[in-house]
């Protein structure tokens, strides 16, 4: 065979990992085609050697693209997802939050390694026209003190701004406020100060905090005492995911509470200790950080060892839970929930080789440089910073052979991290072989992606529940008045306007649901009115971005709903983009 294809049974065939699609670009839909992402992740332990033979298939097709990382300390992962957490803004305020997350991380990592400063200033005298000192540039640039510095003043700002009255925020502005939007924000500056991260910006996150907080305690007040009011038995399991979610927000804070609400969460404590064998594997988790922090010892443990009774430890895969078996997301947010358990144990304290087969196992569901969605790449980040004491800058790299011949790794030296990038000219098969030496004393991480173009409709995520119908139903030609259906055969002109509906059934209620409609980049999407939109009872978000038009819809109910959009016309061709969308329930 000639050529190398592409190495996704490799992940099968030798790692009996997982795969999962990256993001779609949809820069160029005249070809209908999209670029995809499969990722392969494996560990070399301490004075290993190990030899991978990759087998061919044809199926994918040849990857256009073959990137490899190596380093020994995985926190250069969670480092190189930062710039997506910042850039991947959709105007939502959970993502505005994720941003500011990333730059305060980047800004304590920046102050807490001795000699990274150095490094980056190292970096950007690297002379550019290759892939890996772009990649260097690009992590440069997100460590930029002054725009650091800039952007989380803006960031907070905004989130002061648009913080509701009673302490809420809403998903998207002008939405209602949203309970789970709020403690999911909660939680995660909670994150930032379980890391011990203090900036200038700590009173004005902390004042945030408490109006958030003081919103939080009235609702699981609200929860009890509707339950009073009922007249149920408080024996029985009342136990819910936001009650659970507000438990583990609540405990990273001392944020005084209201006395009419301390026998409230006693009851919800109580529920907890109670009620925690029957909840999912992440809410148990969850509940473990939450008693952990609580100074429960006794709770905490006994849920910690029933867990710990059930993770699978695998030499090809790492450490995992069979339970865990939602969709990715749900399993990224798992591993990562539990991973930040086992962090923070010390009594029992895990092994380093269980904490170790744990990141083997979350790494393998990262995309080039993110875990699926904003949310879940925070989650992962925060596992993987939180109490890793290693320096991530060091020279301790292992020797790696290609195709029989010695790979210069120089670039890395100095850094803990080593990035090259192959393109479609240089993927030869002599890249089937690949063998790592190590002589240190530290575990190597390597990563494998490969970028190859795959139809749409073959890597599009689905979401149980719903099925969407996209109709190209009506033409409208500049010099004529009227709207007219659109045919297969017509052609398409300058000035040209287009109708899109996406008729959605939904045969259950489900929360803040994403929906994608790419267009052909003959198009363009035509004057709308952005923003927050209140129809057929549901709240929602439109915008264009990525060559899309977008709706985020806060709960969409069982029912059928059509949703519409018109496109202008800016170059003669045919509408190509099919019937593709995208849709995914963001949470």
């Amino acid at each position: 065979m000639k050529y190398f294809t592409c190495l996704f049974f490799i992940l099968f065939a030798f790692f009996y990992s997982r795969i999962s699609a990256q993001s779609v670009d949809y820069k160029n839909l005249k070809s209908n085609f999209s670029a995809v992402s499969r990722s392969i992740p494996f560990s070399i332990k301490r004075k290993q050697s190990k030899t991978f033979h990759f087998k061919e298939s044809y199926k994918f097709g040849k990857p256009f693209k073959m990137t490899m990382e190596m380093t020994v300390n995985p926190i250069w992962f969670a480092i190189q997802a930062l710039p997506y957490l910042i850039d991947d803004q959709n105007g939502s305020t959970e993502q505005l939050f994720n941003s500011f997350f990333a730059n305060s991380t980047a800004l304590y990592l920046l102050n807490k390694e001795v000699g990274l400063d150095a490094l980056l200033a190292f970096w950007e005298k690297e002379p550019a026209g290759n892939p890996e000192s772009e990649m260097h540039r690009r992590i440069g640039q997100m460590f930029d003190t002054v725009l650091i510095n800039q952007r989380m003043s803006d960031e907070i700002t905004k989130l002061e701004q648009l913080q509701l009255p009673d302490g809420s925020w809403p998903w998207f502005p002008g939405m209602k406020g949203s309970r789970y939007i709020t403690q999911l924000i909660c939680g995660g500056i909670g994150k930032l100060y379980g890391m011990h991260i203090y900036d200038k910006y700590y009173d004005r996150l902390n004042n945030i905090a408490v109006k958030a907080f003081k919103y939080c305690d009235e609702e699981m007040t609200n929860d009890y005492e509707d339950i009073i009011k009922k007249k149920e038995n408080l024996k029985d399991d009342h136990l819910t995911p936001d009650i659970i979610n507000y438990l583990y927000a609540r405990t990273f804070w001392t944020v005084p509470i209201a006395l009419k609400s301390e026998r409230a969460l006693y009851f919800w404590e109580q529920q907890g200790w109670n009620n925690n064998k029957s909840r999912s594997l992440l809410e148990r988790a969850t509940l473990v950080s939450a008693f952990y922090r609580q100074g429960e010892d006794t709770i905490y443990i006994k849920i910690f060892r029933e867990i710990d009774k059930q993770a699978v430890h695998s030499d090809k895969i790492g450490v995992y839970w069979k339970e865990n078996s939602g969709n990715t997301m749900e399993k990224i947010e798992t591993q990562a929930m539990l991973l930040e358990g086992y962090n923070i144990m010390r009594f029992p304290a895990p092994e380093t080789e269980t904490l170790e087969g744990m990141k083997k196992w979350l790494l393998q569901w990262r995309q080039m440089d993110k875990w699926t969605t904003s949310t879940a790449t925070l989650d992962a980040v925060y596992a993987l910073l939180l109490h890793d004491d290693d320096s991530v800058i060091t020279n301790n790299f292992p020797k790696i052979t290609l195709g029989g011949a010695h790979f210069d790794t120089a670039t890395g030296q100095g850094s803990g991290y080593w990035y090259h990038v192959w393109d479609k000219k240089t993927i030869t098969p002599k890249l089937r072989t690949i063998r790592i030496t190590s002589d240190s004393d530290t575990t190597a991480w390597v990563n494998i992606t490969l970028q190859y173009n795959e139809k749409p409709d073959r890597v599009f995520p689905k979401v149980q529940g719903i099925k969407i119908t996209k109709q190209v139903l009506f033409l409208k030609k500049e010099t004529e008045p009227d709207w007219k259906p659109l045919s297969k055969e017509t052609e398409l002109k300058a000035g040209d306007s287009l109708k899109v509906n996406l008729v959605v059934n939904a045969s259950k209620d489900i929360d803040y649901v994403h929906i994608q409609s790419p267009y052909d980049n003959i198009t363009e999407q035509q004057a709308d009115i952005a923003g927050v939109q209140i129809r057929d009872g549901l709240s929602i978000e439109k915008d264009y971005r990525n060559n899309s038009a977008n709706f985020f819809i806060e709960k969409l109910m069982a029912g059928q709903y059509t949703f519409s959009y018109k496109l202008a016309v800016i170059e003669e061709g045919q509408f190509k983009n099919g019937k593709e969308v995208w849709v995914e329930s963001v949470y």
